[in-house]
């Protein structure tokens, strides 16, 4: 173990610690006295929005009625349909469904807030933790629309529980619909924030532009022409926000209003127009990404990027430079599409990520106070982006995964934790539509791993003409535990967690609770954490009436190289000899392929049993694995449910029972 890795373990331990006595301090200081709380905001757009405890959280998902092309019956034994660098985006005409969760921050519990079809915008909390605010386009008794902002104070039925109460309104013409996504009016539509006094900005979808209102006076205090991103300091001084004058923008200007006086004054250039300003707990501070040319001293292309933070004290107006925060120069064929940050309340601790495209995730922490910047965290073996990161007050990361087609457009990513220490991501789950989109994404990066990544065009030529059984390697017996196989691993034990599944236990009824694509998903996830005796369960559950001639026969074939994985090569044997029988010119001969699995010559009857006797073998003398239990071990890999083995399954230490916020 490194000593960078030390020290990052010890310093987040006692940020572990420090934070766990702020919130029971917190906590019972906010349960006896009710004071107000005040809590660092968090950035970017589609965000998580903690609680000021720390304890719930509430995000807006969109899903399109679309229904994603990779998971049609038969998905899994079709693996070039996931070789593609990026998914197509679905259809910007299809209605999308968006749902307002609200979760506790243990994920035990989801409650749907608001639902429709129409247009929700993001959610936002009050800083004392007691309401939360949302906007709705809706239609009225007289099948109107109206644009209302709501202010819910208890969970329910947004539309007859009298906690639910409508603050403010807006009538809309006819046959109105949002602006299409990735325009700028429809991502103005999408911003809400909440501030200290009943502050609130929200847009008025009739002007395209946000405003702040009072919501105990019903004033209009303010309006942001062209501006997007704006954010209410803590202590209701300030407004910080970003103006471009063109869309989509490379470079945005950073205008800080004075809320009493309402003077909007131009403080920055060449802001990232991706990344919101993110205020200091007190308030007395801001920071805001921007681009800077590379240091004189690195030979670069010309236009490479360099993006910084600024620390902007709000006393002063005086900016500070933090100008090493991207190790490397955004070259010119890479894409910037901004860095996403949140602040710890201390202002000790600042996650940040550049989405820089096209490489793989990384997620860094800097200490602003000593301008130390470590980079502790991997790519999490996910090859995409991440973005509204959001850090809950006792330490837990809140975030998007993949690729945003749109600026500013992140409601249709997956969205989970990701915790500091063990960089266990768990996802956020709460119905199929999210499973779906997480099972997209991970089966897609496991597709990359075993083609690293990256293939030459002549590879990735190959591999589509080069037919296989499933996406499932084989990894080659002494490279087990390789740096791709463990890569694996870890993304499927998170596939696990997405269809509700315990990589440390798992159990044959988790599997009878799943349908349709979940079977397959958890047969691919299950072998390659080597839970053998699920996964021939899972391949078992397929319906095999819903798969074509060959990939019916693919799945038998399967069936029988799992029960050789577990030693019963009779049973193969017999599976085998009547797919042999009976569909020989479907399958064709079955070879190793040399590259992660089992291949298919064209087509043509061929005798099989050279091969299967050699698997049988296989099965009979195993090779010794380090755990030295199972009578084969295709990955060759160390017993995945020991945690000393895996961070991914170190225990967690479980969260006390939580009460509503609202």
């Amino acid at each position: 173990m490194s000593d960078r890795f030390r020290t990052d373990q010890l310093f987040l331990a006692q940020k572990s610690q420090q934070s766990a006595s702020i919130l029971s301090f917190r906590l019972l200081r906010y349960q006896l006295i009710c004071i107000f709380l005040v809590f660092a905001q968090n950035s970017l757009h589609a965000e998580i929005r903690w609680t000021p405890d720390g304890l719930w959280f509430a995000y807006r998902q969109e899903n399109s009625s679309q229904p994603l092309p990779v998971f049609e019956p038969g998905w899994l034994f079709n693996p070039a349909r996931f070789l593609e660098p990026q998914s197509t985006p679905p259809n910007q005409t299809a209605k999308s469904i968006q749902t307002i969760w609200i979760g506790r921050s243990d994920l035990n519990f989801w409650h749907k807030l608001a639902s429709s079809t129409l247009f929700l915008s993001d959610p936002a909390w009050s800083l004392d933790g007691r309401f939360l605010y949302y906007a709705a386009a809706e239609t009225s008794p007289d099948n109107s629309l109206t644009w209302r902002i709501h202010q819910v104070s208890s969970l329910g039925n947004p539309t007859t529980n009298p906690g639910d109460v409508v603050i403010w309104e807006s009538k809309l013409s006819p046959g109105w619909q949002p602006k299409p996504i990735g325009t700028m009016a429809r991502s103005i539509l999408n911003q809400l924030q909440a501030g200290p006094d009943r502050l609130l900005i929200f847009a008025d979808p009739l002007r395209d532009e946000l405003l702040l209102f009072r919501a105990d006076t019903q004033e209009i205090a303010a309006r942001f022409p062209g501006g997007h991103l704006a954010k209410i300091n803590p202590t209701g001084e300030w407004v910080a926000w970003l103006r471009s004058e063109i869309w989509p923008a490379k470079n945005a200007d950073l205008i800080l209003t004075k809320i009493n006086e309402a003077v909007h004054t131009t403080r920055l250039q060449n802001v990232l127009p991706d990344s919101a300003p993110v205020f200091s707990a007190d308030g007395q501070a801001l920071y805001i990404a921007r681009h800077q040319k590379p240091p004189e001293a690195l030979s670069v292309p010309s236009g490479s990027d360099w993006p910084e933070l600024a620390r902007i004290e709000l006393k002063t107006l005086k900016a500070t430079r933090y100008s090493a925060l991207v190790a490397t120069p955004v070259l010119p064929a890479e894409r910037l599409s901004g860095i996403s940050f949140t602040l710890d309340p201390d202002e000790e601790l600042l996650l940040y990520s550049p989405a820089i495209s096209p490489r793989p995730v990384e997620i860094i922490w800097f200490q602003p106070k000593t301008a130390a910047t470590y980079k502790r965290f991997p790519p999490i073996d996910l090859h995409t982006e991440v973005s509204s990161l959001a850090l809950s007050l006792n330490d837990q990361l809140a975030l998007r995964f993949g690729h945003q087609t749109f600026p500013l457009e992140s409601a249709q990513l997956p969205a989970g934790l990701c915790e500091l220490i063990s960089e266990q991501i768990h996802p956020f789950t709460p119905d199929d539509a999210a499973r779906q989109v997480w099972g997209h994404l991970l089966v897609t990066n496991i597709a990359r791993i075993i083609y690293n990544e990256m293939p030459s065009p002549e590879k990735l030529a190959e591999s589509r003409t080069r037919p296989r059984f499933s996406l499932i390697p084989e990894i080659e017996q002494g490279q087990g535990d390789s740096p791709a196989s463990l890569r694996l691993r870890r993304v499927a034990n998170i596939g696990l967690r997405s269809l509700g599944m315990d990589p440390k236990r798992v159990s044959l009824k988790d599997l009878e609770k799943l349908t349709g694509w979940q079977i397959e998903a958890a047969a691919l996830f299950l072998i390659l954490t080597n839970h053998h005796a699920e996964a021939l369960k899972a391949l078992e559950m397929i319906g095999i009436s819903s798969l074509t001639e060959t990939d019916r026969a693919r799945l038998i074939a399967l069936i029988a190289q799992e029960q050789i994985a577990q030693g019963d090569s009779e049973q193969a044997l017999l599976i085998l000899t009547e797919l042999l029988r009976f569909e020989p010119k479907v399958l064709g001969q079955i070879e190793s392929d040399g590259a992660g699995g089992l291949s298919l010559t064209p087509t043509k009857a061929a005798p099989w049993f050279d091969h299967l006797k050699k698997l049988a073998e296989a099965a009979a003398n195993p090779p010794r694995s380090a755990e030295g239990t199972s009578p084969i071990n295709p990955l060759g890999h160390v017993n995945p449910d020991d945690p000393e083995n895996d961070p991914d399954l170190k225990m967690q230490v479980p969260l006390p029972e939580l009460k509503s916020p609202l």
